[in-house]
């Protein structure tokens, strides 16, 4: 599929410089697709709110500002479509807030239109976003209707992937949580927002390919012997396992090395080494005391416990879903959570499309380090002070 860029309207252009010149905020409501092109008699530019009122039509979920344009997200499903429908003009709605009048603010034309199909019985999704070139966007107040925003702590996690929802999309797919990819993330999420649960001390029988929930765990040394599917280079096995996510989740263990990989209940990702930093070293000491002073399992126990304390609050605190990455370099953004990089382009980080997670997190003793998870699994990491930063390096 291949679009040509948004051409602002005649009535647009009108409606935006209103905006401007009265202060005024404006809600972003409807993305309306029709079937059929520009008409004869007018120009791509003319065309009104009139002129899509025969279209499909399809709430906006979310909007994005920067300096020099604002861009507009709609979830397009086929549910009740009863024939393939070729998406050839798609076109931005809004209309003042306060105000009940809707304008026609830019029409994007199809040069390679996507087609809605007809419904069969299975449900297709896509998201749609529309960017509109606005040199004055920061002056101005964006915003879409409160029934179908859904709220941030709604997805407190990390999988934002497939961008927002309705409430009530998101309460029917709940009834059949195995149905669809969609149904798990939202599962995810709101084990990720619960408090992670001290389980006890991992065994050498024990297998961490069978270990799901969000918990974490003690490890120590057992005669050399590790749990299974555990690093083939984990060499010092006193230390922790965190779990975070369900069905789909990032496990770490922490030693004097930290390994992580992602994983879901049917597949696991090779464990990575990922270089210690003075906030590991921090736990690295409280391990090596850990080790000297086990004796029971209480004290097990009760030694893992501080310990998994100490490494969410050095290395992992706060982290919580904050949204849409608010710069366009990564490097400004040093407040510590997990951001969604929403397919745009950032100045330190090649200037090409990103999609997948961006995570913070304070390292301690004014050390900031930034994660790049893409969605094909590729994963980067930069250290950044108030000296400035290390540019960002591949982990694999």
């Amino acid at each position: 599929m291949k679009y040509n860029g948004a051409v602002v309207t005649s009535d647009g252009s009108s409606f935006l410089s209103g905006l401007v010149a009265n202060k005024k905020s404006a809600v972003l409501d409807k993305i309306i697709i029709l079937n059929t092109d520009v008409p004869s008699n007018k120009t791509i530019d003319s065309m009104t709110a009139q002129d899509f009122s025969n279209g499909m039509s399809f709430d906006i979920n979310n909007v994005s500002q920067n300096d020099n344009s604002f861009t507009a997200t709609s979830v397009i499903s086929n549910t009740g479509n009863t024939n393939n429908y070729p998406a050839m003009l798609v076109g931005l709605f809004g209309y003042y807030d306060g105000s009940s009048e809707r304008t026609l603010l830019s029409v994007s034309k199809a040069v390679d239109p996507f087609v809605i199909e007809k419904d069969t019985g299975t449900p297709v999704k896509l998201s749609v976003s529309i960017t509109v070139g606005f040199s004055s966007s920061q002056q101005v107040n964006l915003t879409v209707k409160d029934d179908v925003y859904l709220a941030k702590k709604d997805i407190d996690g990390t999988m934002v992937n497939l961008g927002f929802a309705k409430k009530a999309d998101l309460t029917n797919l709940s009834t059949n949580l195995t149905n669809t990819f969609n149904e798990k993330i939202n599962d995810i999420n709101n084990d990720i927002s619960k408090t992670m649960q001290f389980v006890g001390v991992l065994k050498s029988t024990d297998d961490l390919n069978q270990l799901i929930a969000t918990d974490y765990y003690s490890i120590y040394e057992l005669a050399g012997q590790i749990p299974k599917n555990a690093p083939i280079n984990l060499k010092n096995p006193y230390g922790i396992v965190l779990l975070i996510g369900n069905l789909q989740q990032t496990q770490y263990i922490i030693t004097d090395s930290v390994y992580f990989r992602t994983a879901t209940n049917t597949w696991k990702n090779d464990w990575k080494t990922l270089a210690t930093t003075s906030a590991i070293d921090q736990i690295n000491a409280t391990i090596t005391d850990l080790g000297q002073a086990i004796s029971d399992a209480s004290t097990i126990a009760s030694k893992a416990n501080g310990l998994a304390g100490q490494a969410q609050a050095t290395a992992y605190q706060g982290l919580r879903f904050m949204g849409d990455v608010p710069s366009d370099t990564l490097y400004k953004v040093q407040t510590p959570g997990i951001y969604n990089l929403a397919g745009k382009s950032y100045k330190d980080f090649g200037n090409k499309a990103m999609w997948g997670n961006f995570v913070v997190i304070d390292a301690g003793g004014g050390v900031i380090q930034q994660f790049i998870y893409n969605n094909v699994n590729n994963c980067w990491v930069q250290t950044c002070n108030s000296w400035g930063n290390t540019g960002f390096k591949s982990i694999y």
